[in-house]
C-alpha cells in the first residue's frame, strides 16, 4: 500500500476505498486513517457521508462494490 500513502494523494480512490471498508468491516476509522493516509478520522466519517449523500459518488461506490465482488 505503499503507492497510496500520502494524504494528498488519491484522495478520491481513499476515500471510496474508507467508504467500503468502513461499510463491510467493523474496524474503527482511526485504523482506516492509519491504514489508507488520510490525515484525521474525520476524513473516513467524511467519506462515508459523502457517498451515503450524493447519488452520483454512491452509483460509482455501488459499481466499485460490485466489481469487487463484495456485496
Amino acid at each position: 500500500m505503499d503507492g497510496f500513502a500520502g494524504e494528498g494523494a488519491w484522495k478520491e480512490e481513499k476515500e471510496m476505498v474508507a467508504a467500503l471498508v468502513r461499510k463491510h468491516t467493523a474496524l474503527a476509522n482511526r485504523r482506516v486513517v492509519a491504514r489508507l493516509g488520510m490525515g484525521h478520522e474525520v476524513s473516513v466519517t467524511r467519506a462515508v457521508r459523502r457517498y451515503r449523500e450524493d447519488p452520483k459518488a454512491a452509483r460509482r461506490l455501488k459499481a466499485l462494490d460490485r466489481k469487487l465482488g463484495i456485496c
